[in-house]
């Protein structure tokens, strides 16, 4: 079902905009229904706004991702296209267990990428560049992703304590 079909572009984003700052679920639906929205399409493109606007924590996202995930303001296009990223500081034995790489753009949250993980470079700055292959773009349903203040993350990797213990 296209619940959009009657919606402009600046339609759409009022109602999101609607929706992010808190209105009332009467003021959008009657905006959704000025705009010429079928009747039978109104309740479910209401929900859909819901679903867009919700705050999801970065970690909640995927429980089912293994690796290591990476937040960049640089285009994710041109990252998958150079098969490498930029300068991380990575913990290398950490990193060198990951098999999987998810980069995430900052400048449209709901887009990344899925990669797998080829190999690590050491720069003279300490840092490590990354290299990928066969990157998958997609899109997350939620635009609210937040995001932690460190960049580099290991998902649903062991711990280092756990290591530990193990050894």
């Amino acid at each position: 079902m296209n619940t959009m079909v009657n919606l402009n572009v600046k339609q759409f984003n009022l109602l999101n905009d609607y929706v992010k700052s808190g209105r009332e679920e009467s003021f959008v639906k009657k905006r959704i229904s000025l705009f010429g929205v079928n009747p039978e399409d109104q309740a479910a493109l209401y929900s859909q706004l819901l679903l867009a606007n919700k705050e999801v924590k970065i970690t909640e996202l995927d429980k089912e991702f293994s690796g290591l995930q990476i937040c960049t303001e640089n285009d994710p296009n041109k990252l998958m296209s150079d098969g490498f990223s930029g300068e991380w500081k990575l913990k290398l034995k950490r990193a060198e267990g990951c098999e999987y790489l998810r980069v995430f753009s900052l400048t449209d949250r709901g887009l990344y990428f899925i990669a797998k993980i080829t190999g690590f470079k050491k720069l003279k700055n300490g840092k490590y560049q990354l290299f990928f292959t066969d990157a998958e773009l997609q899109r997350h349903a939620s635009k609210n992703l937040k995001f932690t203040r460190n960049v580099v993350r290991y998902i649903n990797m062991p711990d280092k304590n756990a290591q530990r213990k193990n050894k």
